[in-house]
């Protein structure tokens, strides 16, 4: 596949999507916020060839939300949100950035772990009550030796929030949060996907109201990292990870307290019409849904365009991402 090709033919495509589509009030937000983004995030990457190449003696490290802005950084409320979701680990100078969904719980729990803040998973708890605690310095953040961030196919990251978040309840009578989220976002048990899709495209601005569906982009605190790894490799994810810094990545999943797809097999009987409390029950019973069962072209058009620049910095910084990508960009042509 030629990934130049697809690049460009996407940022056309998107163009036409955006004559297309229903072009309310809230979509134009959206469309200066997309032009905003891409201009500050996505242009100043380089491919993953070049950033490949990046090493502790000849990288300068550059943040991203400073740029074209000129107040105090520590009043910049973009450039402090992504600091916050950095890690220090200590041993190796190295900073992480979590983006929630992205395999966040096994990031922060095997760094904390790594620095000596945890001894094992009997303290996964603490992740969730510290996500702070080895968030990153303004001065830390540009001596690093190494810098990486995990990144998701942006339409199964959203599938990922709208299986755990909106179809089930809390594991702990105490959790409140998924009745916070639903309330939000406005879900009940009987939304289904194509139900939630609807509701962010006819009120985008929800994306802000929960990290866990916000853009990857507005995550990035560098201009370049030295690596952009997918989840959707986990293995060589891990194995890179381990190899660059000396850290091995431990499977928080069988134990965490959110709802995940792991020991689940796929169900082709769920679908973007199938009832969140169905597809609650079934991952219950170790059923999940095949991704692309959930959703249909226009469901991935409208998906697609909400998430463009996070399709563009996948595309434009995974080492064969055009893979990955290529059949959710087919649907949208």
């Amino acid at each position: 596949m030629d990934k130049d090709k697809m690049i460009r033919d996407l940022n056309d495509l998107n163009k036409k999507l955006a004559r297309d589509l229903d072009q309310s009030k809230a979509k134009s937000r959206v469309v200066d916020e997309i032009l905003k983004t891409t201009i500050r995030d996505i242009v100043p990457l380089e491919s993953h060839s070049k950033s490949n190449q990046l090493d502790g003696d000849n990288t300068k490290l550059t943040f991203s939300k400073s740029f074209n802005n000129p107040i105090s950084i520590e009043k910049n409320e973009d450039h402090e949100f992504s600091r916050r979701h950095t890690l220090v680990h200590l041993k190796s100078n190295s900073i992480c950035t979590w983006i929630p969904k992205n395999s966040c719980s096994t990031l922060r729990f095997s760094i904390a772990k790594a620095n000596g803040a945890i001894s094992g998973i009997e303290d996964i708890n603490w992740i969730h009550k510290n996500n702070s605690s080895f968030a990153a310095s303004n001065k830390e953040l540009l001596i690093a030796d190494y810098t990486f961030v995990v990144l998701r196919n942006p339409f199964k990251r959203l599938l990922s929030f709208y299986c755990d978040k909106l179809c089930n309840s809390g594991k702990d009578d105490n959790d409140k949060s998924y009745e916070v989220t639903q309330s939000i976002m406005g879900t009940n048990n009987k939304t289904t996907f194509a139900d939630f899709v609807e509701i962010l495209w006819h009120n985008p601005n929800l994306k802000k109201a929960n990290e866990h569906i916000q853009d990857q982009c507005d995550f990035l605190i560098y201009k370049n990292y030295h690596d952009y790894l997918p989840l959707e490799q986990y293995k060589k994810t891990a194995s890179t990870i381990q190899e660059r810094v000396g850290l091995t990545l431990e499977d928080v999943r069988p134990f965490n307290s959110i709802h995940t797809s792991y020991g689940c097999k796929d169900s082709i009987e769920l679908s973007y019409k199938t009832p969140g409390e169905l597809i609650g029950s079934a991952m219950a019973e170790s059923q999940k849904p095949i991704a692309e069962n959930m959703y249909n072209p226009d469901l991935i058009k409208k998906v697609g365009f909400l998430y463009f620049h996070d399709i563009l910095l996948y595309l434009q910084t995974i080492n064969n991402g055009e893979e990955e990508m290529d059949y959710w960009l087919r649907q949208m042509y």
